[in-house]
């Protein structure tokens, strides 16, 4: 990773990085992985960002631009979901924040199951928000929009421990946020 001054030079080194990555030396220093050589921090947001660190250092790859996680796919199909990478079926299209909110928009567009979500007013600005908030509300199909998410995620995280080995997988990111519906 190249180091870039920016303003005025005070003599002090600056790295330019992404958020997971950002997010994983964060944890790495101050947080859950404190003391750990070995981890993965997936961001869920927008998208699916990751920071892969092994033995002790953050992964980057020749061009600065290895581990990203979400792009790996969970359908191979084809026909996929078109992710912002330009790829279709990576996980990010899925268990991103903008993957629920797609998903639930299938799902009140393909079907007449009772849904809170059929109360958003525009059905193609539907958000997580919107999910989070009907699911809380004890809405069936709010609540397994998320099971669905779940199980997708659940699956490429278990791909990515038998790459990595690591000694925890560290979920960050507003999407964590949800938490857990009986």
């Amino acid at each position: 990773m190249k180091n870039y001054a920016i303003g005025i030079d005070m003599g002090i080194k600056c790295t330019i990085t992404n958020d997971a990555n950002a997010a994983a030396q964060g944890e790495m220093i101050y947080g859950s992985a404190r003391g750990m050589k070995n981890f993965i921090v997936i961001t869920l947001g927008t998208g699916v960002g990751s920071g892969i660190v092994i033995d002790g250092k953050l992964l980057y790859g020749h061009d600065g631009f290895a581990g990203e996680l979400g792009h790996c796919k969970i359908d191979h199909s084809g026909n996929g979901r078109l992710c912002g990478c330009g790829q279709k079926g990576c996980i990010e299209a899925y268990a991103s924040a903008t993957g629920v909110a797609r998903t639930a928009k299938e799902i009140v567009t393909s079907t007449t199951r009772p849904t809170l979500l059929r109360n958003v007013a525009d059905i193609n600005h539907i958000t997580s928000k919107d999910v989070f908030d009907a699911a809380e509300k004890g809405d069936l199909v709010a609540k397994e929009i998320f099971d669905y998410t779940g199980h997708l995620l659940g699956q490429k995280l278990a791909d990515y421990v038998h790459f990595s080995s690591p000694e925890a997988i560290i979920l960050f990111g507003g999407l964590t946020k949800a938490g857990v519906f009986s």
